[in-house]
Order: structure tokens, then C-alpha cells, then sequence
């Protein structure tokens, strides 16, 4: 082909394809929204419209696009015929595509238009059957009318609320807007008094805090408050003026509410984002020709259920056991009273106070004191008498007076024993042995107060785990109590979820009980009193804690052949600087002493001195013939040397006693030295298990979570079972709760080794340290 006509191909088709596309761009259809705003000055609405406006943006394309233009947002003021006022223009308004109802007020007032001549779109619908509008298998039944039945239900709210607060007369509180929609006042009516047990009235609130204060103060128990078209600082001081009358309140709007003084909720924030996204996927299929009756109105918002603590105190409100458990607490500092309790300070009150290690301390002080008890055999003993001697006068003789009275002074010195020698050398021994224990029992008690400590946090974590379970199984409720209202599912799937809300809450108290037990335990461990709770400090795996020098265990046991060599280093130092180790080879070393003197004391005799020095104080009577002239004082003094030549063959039988018990106690320590390898192999194979489920968990947790959202999404449409719903979120949950246990249990795993091979690495100063992997590094090259 002829290059130039080549050129002229490429170039043609190139400047066709950039008339084409702006062409195209020239005549992409513009969709055109206008909004019916319940309040212009209202700051969520307008944090709403901006989103809406984002989204629209990133769902418009080449072919088409979406739009709010400011001009066609127009401001109804709160107030019930300025926007049906505005409904009407915009529905007059041939430039208008379709109207979003952006409000409750607007949304309501949806209901009540009659021929639409375009899509009208109702999205903060509080309670579509209600407010009158209708459905069919969660879509609109009227035509050009779309609505999201996606907040609440007065009649399931108080029925909720009621079983919260026992009350007998109840205020539910709306805006004084509604006073004009008496169809909307008349069924709430019919759905709430005519089946209640207590009596139901509604106050309108009018910006007029006093006149408000005033109808309340008749008398009520409770007081539903619907969402008011309040500023922040107005509706703060609606809930103020209800905690100064002491009643308490339910917020239907959910949490929000409760951040701002109310009572309790049963619904979470709303979600705007996730309402704004919602909004503009409704307008895009109404923009491509998606009739209204076939766009699903099925929007969940999270049920949660909240207390505000602060507001509980003031109107007299105390929740059970089970609700209190369930909550989410606004307001309350869970640790405000409680004693804030580092790790390190943990163990260094348990060195301290613990019981038993005093024990341990009280029985090394005695036995300091027998080795006192054996040396004294070997010094001095001074004994001085005083005696009265009367002796009848057929009996007295020429040495001795019928009446004496005498003092006598003997001193006696061991000069050679064995037997006492080997009493303080046994001593000497036992008392190291008993040192030993001390220091075994010290290991212990940290362990154990380092085992609670992680264990509390651990348990702390899990109930936070649970708590979000409780959450989502509330939500689901309140979703399929929503799909069974529409027509979608039926009341046995609001069964299901009752029953399982019931178990997940038995679920959680009893966690709640392991916690609180464990709370005793540690005090125990501590001794502290048992009632004491404490505001603990997270540890994670890579705190400072459990690192050597900088150096994190992880790289002793990444791989087979490093871990073999770790192992090996750790049993060689477990076993030599086990206490217990020590504590047995001290006893032999005493029972080797015993077995020395039992052999000795078959032939060697005992060498001591003995002296009396005897002072007459008085002589009276017949008889002592021959002392008189003489001294009243005498002496004597003398070398003895004494063999026990036979105690019945008790000398022989105790020294196979102590050569038996001498093999005996060798056998407990190659029994114990066993013991202490396999400990630490074990605890290392669990260190290298609970390392690798650290990742493993989140793994399976990823997995688990991304199917729930999936499952939960099909659920909404109908297109899977409640079973496979429950199902689905009984996996996530157990891989969260795996989650948040795999690295406390690899922390619990770790201390079980450091005890195994009596080292405590927060325990040891940097130097310490820097000796210990200096001596690995040296193992490893051997």
C-alpha cells in the first residue's frame, strides 16, 4: 500500500474518532435531580446532600449524567406546606427528572402526592406502615413512588423499650410539624393503644423548652423521642429538661441521640456514607428506566443497643445484669475506679505480697534458725544448780550434813563430734535446699501473675468480641423482623434470631463470669482484696516484654533446623538452672553427709570436756564429821570419750536408710531432669503452634468475614436461608474470637516457656540478655 495513502487512512480515522467522542460528550443525558429539603440549615443534611453529590459523580459516566444543581434544592423550614409547596414545583418543573425527598418530614410528605408525573424518592422513611406508604415484596406498590423502609418501627421500638424500662405511661415526642398530618397521628394511635397496657400520648415539641418542660411534668414514666429537626445545642436541651424530671428516654434515631443525652437506643449511627451510596444507586436505576415498583426498598441500619451511663445515674435507671452486659456504655469510663495496673507492676506486687512465696520465705527462716540450733552443740554449755538437801538423822554420814543447801556450776565443751558436725552441715544443706525452693516458688508465682495478667486481657478482648456478636445478632433481628414486615421471610426467622440473640447473650455472661473469676484469682495471686478491678495495660507480642535485646523470639523458631538448635540450648540452660534441679542436689549433698556420719559413727567416739566447780552456801545438823576445817568450795574436772557400741543393730538400719534414701532422691533427679526437657520441648512445640495461628487466624477470620458480608447481602434479597445467615456469622465469630486469642495465647505460650527453663526474660537487665544470645550464638557454631 502507497505510504502516503496509509498516512491519510490513520489520520482520517484518528479525526473521527475525536468528533465522535465529542459528539458523544455534547449529547451525554444529564439526569436532573431536585431535592425537597426539610431544613436548609440543617448540618446533616447538607453533610448528606455533599455525599450524595460525591456519589453521583463517580456513578455518572460518558453516557450519562447525574446531578443536583443547588437551584433546585429548595428549603421547606420544618415546616409541612412550605414542603408540599416545594413538592409541587418541582413537580411542575419539566427540567426536573426526579424529586429526592431529603428528610423526614419530606419523605413523609411523599406519601400524600398524587399524580407524579415523575420518580419521586423517599429515603428516610422512620416507619412505612405508619406513615401510610405501601409495599409488596419490599418494593413500592405505587407507581413513580420509591421509598427505603430502612429506619425503624415505633410498635417494635417501645415494645423493645418496654421491656427495658417498665413504665405505665409513655410520651412520645415528635416535632410540631406532624400536628398537620392527622392520618399519620391517627394510625400511630391505633397501633399503639388499642393492644398497649399502659397509656401512650403525644407531645409535640415547638422550640419552646419551658412550654415542653411543662407538658411533661403531668406525670409520664418514659418518652419515646423521634428524630426533631433540632440544632445540637436545642436537642441537648430536650433530653436535659428530660433528665431533670428524672424520665427516661428512648431515641429512635439510635446512638446519635444517646451521645446527646438520651436514654438508650436500640439502632446504631446512622451511616450516611453508606446511606448517600444507597441513595445514588436508586437514582441511577431511576435514571435508566428502572420503574420504581421494581427497586427494592430494603435498607438495614445495624441495630446496637446503647446506654448513656450518665443519663441512667440521673433518672434512676440501673439495667440487669444481661443488658448491662450487652450494652455499649456512652458516657462511662468502665476503668474510672478502678486501680490502673502495669504488667511489670503486676508482678513486682506479686514478689511482694503473694502468700505462699512468703510461706516459702517463713519456712527458709526456720530452718536458718536449726542450723543455729545444730552449732550450738558445739560451744560452751554453763549450767548452774542450787539445791536443798535434808536427810534424816539414822542416815546422815561423816561427809554430809542432815541440812545443806549447795550451788554447783558445770561447764561442758564438745571437743570432737561427728554427729554434731554433721548436724550443721545437713542443716547448711537443707537451708540452700529450702533457698532453692524459694526461689522455684518464686518462678512460680510470676508465672502465675504474669499467666492472669495476659489471661485478663485475653478475656477483656473476647468479651469485646462477643459484645460485637451481640451486636450483629441484634441487627440481623432486627433485619429479619423488617423482612418478615414486607413479606420477605417469615416470623420463624425472627424466632431463629431471638433464640440465637438468647444464646449469644448466655454466651457472653458466662465469659463475663471467667473474667470475674479470673479478677479473684489474681487477687489472689497478689493478695489484694478480692473485689479489686483493675485497668490493665495491653501487651502485644512485639512489646518489650517479651523481646531479648531487640531481638524477637520469632527468629529462633522460623525455621526446623534454628528451632532444633534453640531447643537444644534451652534444655541444656532449663535443666542447669532449674531451682527444683538444685533443690534435689542439694538434698543429696546432705544425705551424703548423713551416710558419712552414719558410717563413722560405727567406730569414731565423741571427745568432750566436762567441769564442776560445787560452793557450799549452808550446813546445818548432825553428821559431816569429817568437813569440818574445810573448804566449802570444790571442783572436779574431766576428758571423756564415748563410744556407742550398740543400739540393737539401730546403727546398721540407719545407714541403709540413708544410703536407700540417698538412691531414691538420685532417682528423682533424673526423673525430675526428664521432667524439665519435656517441659520445655512441650512448651516450645506450643510456642512454634500458637506463632504460626497468629496468621493462620486472620487468615481464616479474612475468609470467614468476607463470607458473611456476602451471605448477609444474599440474605437481604432473599436469595439464601436464615440457617445459612446464622451459619455464616457463627464462622466469623469464632475466627474473630480466634483472632484476638491467637496472640495472647501465643504470649501465654511464651511465659509457659520462659517458666519451663527458669529464665524470665523480663526479668533480666540488658546485660543478661546480651549473655544469653551470646551463649546461643556460641551453641549453634558448636
Amino acid at each position: 500500500m502507497n505510504k502516503n495513502l496509509f498516512n491519510f487512512i490513520k489520520y482520517s480515522l484518528f479525526v473521527i474518532s475525536l468528533v465522535f467522542v465529542n459528539f458523544s460528550s455534547a449529547y451525554a443525558r444529564n439526569f436532573s435531580v431536585g431535592v425537597s429539603l426539610d431544613d436548609a440549615d440543617n448540618i446533616q443534611f447538607n453533610q448528606l446532600l455533599n455525599l450524595i453529590n460525591i456519589e453521583l459523580a463517580e456513578l455518572s459516566s460518558d453516557d450519562l449524567v447525574l446531578s443536583i444543581s443547588k437551584k433546585n434544592v429548595l428549603n421547606g423550614k420544618n415546616n409541612l406546606q412550605f414542603i408540599a409547596d416545594n413538592n409541587q414545583l418541582l413537580l411542575n418543573d419539566s427540567s426536573i427528572d426526579m424529586i429526592l425527598e431529603l428528610g423526614v418530614l419530606s419523605s413523609n410528605s411523599s406519601v400524600y402526592l398524587k399524580n407524579l408525573n415523575k420518580p419521586v424518592f423517599s429515603p428516610i422513611v422512620i416507619d412505612y406502615k405508619q406513615q401510610g406508604f405501601k409495599q409488596i415484596d419490599g418494593k413500592s406498590s405505587k407507581p413513580n413512588l420509591v421509598f427505603l423502609s430502612s429506619f425503624r418501627s415505633f410498635v417494635n421500638d417501645i415494645t423493645e423499650f418496654k421491656e427495658l424500662v417498665n413504665f405505665s405511661s409513655l410520651a412520645i415526642i415528635l416535632d410540631k410539624s406532624f400536628k398537620a398530618d392527622t392520618k399519620l397521628l391517627d394510625r400511630l394511635k391505633k397501633a399503639l393503644i388499642d393492644p398497649s397496657d399502659f397509656a401512650v400520648e403525644i407531645v409535640f415539641y415547638d422550640s419552646d423548652i419551658q412550654k415542653f418542660k411543662q407538658k411533661l411534668s403531668s406525670g409520664f414514666d418514659a418518652a419515646y423521642v423521634t428524630p426533631l429537626p433540632l440544632m445540637e445545642s436545642d436537642l441537648i436541651q430536650v433530653f436535659d429538661v428530660l433528665k431533670s424530671l428524672s424520665i427516661p428516654s428512648f431515641a429512635m434515631l439510635g446512638k446519635d441521640y444517646v451521645e446527646k443525652g438520651a436514654l438508650l437506643a436500640t439502632a446504631d449511627q446512622v451511616d450516611f456514607k453508606r446511606l448517600a451510596r444507597r441513595i445514588a444507586i436508586v437514582i441511577q436505576q431511576l435514571a435508566l428506566g428502572v420503574p420504581a415498583t421494581d427497586i427494592s426498598g430494603l435498607f438495614v441500619q445495624n441495630e446496637s443497643l446503647c446506654i448513656n451511663m450518665n443519663t441512667a445515674n440521673k433518672v434512676g435507671y440501673s439495667p440487669e445484669w444481661g443488658v448491662l452486659n450487652e450494652a455499649e456504655l456512652i458516657d462511662l469510663d468502665i476503668d474510672t475506679d478502678n486501680d490502673s495496673l502495669s504488667f511489670l507492676e503486676a508482678i513486682n506486687i506479686a514478689e511482694k505480697s503473694n502468700l505462699e512465696l512468703e510461706h516459702t520465705r517463713q519456712n527458709l527462716a526456720i530452718l536458718e534458725q536449726d542450723i543455729n540450733i545444730a552449732r550450738s552443740n558445739l560451744y560452751p554449755t554453763l549450767k548452774l544448780d542450787l539445791a536443798r538437801i535434808d536427810v534424816d538423822k539414822e542416815h546422815v554420814s561423816p561427809y554430809q550434813y542432815q541440812h545443806e543447801t549447795k550451788a554447783t556450776l558445770t561447764v561442758s565443751q564438745v571437743l570432737f563430734s561427728d554427729m554434731a558436725n554433721a548436724g550443721i552441715d545437713i542443716q547448711e544443706y537443707l537451708r540452700q535446699a529450702e533457698q532453692a525452693a524459694v526461689d522455684a516458688k518464686r518462678l512460680d508465682v510470676i508465672y502465675e501473675a504474669s499467666h492472669r495478667y495476659i489471661e485478663a486481657l485475653y478475656l477483656k478482648t473476647l468479651l469485646n468480641v462477643k459484645k460485637e456478636n451481640l451486636k450483629l445478632t441484634r441487627s440481623n433481628l432486627g433485619l429479619a423482623k423488617l423482612r418478615e414486615s414486607i413479606g420477605y421471610s417469615r416470623l420463624s426467622d425472627v424466632y431463629r434470631w431471638e433464640n440465637k440473640l438468647a444464646t449469644d447473650r448466655k454466651s457472653f455472661d458466662e465469659t463475663h463470669a471467667q473474667y470475674l473469676q479470673l479478677l479473684n484469682k489474681l487477687n489472689e495471686i497478689l493478695n489484694q482484696t478480692q473485689s479489686k478491678q483493675y485497668s490493665f495495660e495491653d501487651i502485644d507480642v512485639s512489646s518489650s516484654y517479651f523481646l531479648l535485646n531487640n531481638q524477637q523470639i520469632f527468629d529462633y523458631i522460623q525455621t526446623p533446623q534454628i528451632l532444633e538448635n534453640y531447643k537444644a540450648y534451652s534444655v541444656e540452660n532449663g535443666v542447669n538452672n532449674a531451682y527444683e534441679i538444685n533443690q534435689i542436689e542439694l538434698s543429696l549433698k546432705s544425705l551424703e553427709r548423713l551416710v558419712v556420719n552414719k558410717k563413722r559413727n560405727l567406730w569414731m567416739p565423741e571427745v568432750a570436756f566436762r567441769g564442776q566447780v560445787n560452793e557450799a552456801l549452808s550446813q546445818k545438823g548432825d553428821g559431816g564429821q569429817l568437813l569440818v576445817g574445810k573448804d566449802d568450795t570444790s571442783w572436779n574436772a574431766a576428758l571423756v570419750l564415748s563410744w556407742k557400741l550398740t543400739q540393737g543393730g539401730a546403727k546398721i538400719a540407719e545407714l541403709s536408710k540413708a544410703e536407700l534414701e540417698y538412691g531414691r532422691l538420685l532417682t528423682e533427679k533424673i526423673k525430675a531432669e526428664k521432667s524439665i526437657e519435656l517441659r520445655i520441648r512441650s512448651s516450645m512445640h506450643k510456642l512454634l503452634a500458637s506463632y504460626l495461628g497468629i496468621e493462620n487466624s486472620k487468615k481464616a477470620y479474612n475468609a470467614a468475614e468476607k463470607n458473611l458480608n456476602l451471605v448477609q447481602d444474599a440474605y437481604v434479597k432473599g436469595s439464601v436461608s436464615v440457617l445459612d445467615l446464622i451459619d455464616a456469622q457463627h464462622v466469623a465469630n469464632i475466627s474473630k474470637e480466634s483472632v484476638a486469642g491467637s496472640k495472647y495465647q501465643f504470649l501465654l505460650d511464651y511465659i509457659a516457656y520462659q517458666r519451663a527453663i527458669s529464665k524470665f526474660f523480663f526479668k533480666m537487665n540488658n546485660e543478661q540478655q546480651k549473655l544469653w544470645l551470646k551463649q546461643f550464638s556460641a551453641y549453634k557454631q558448636e
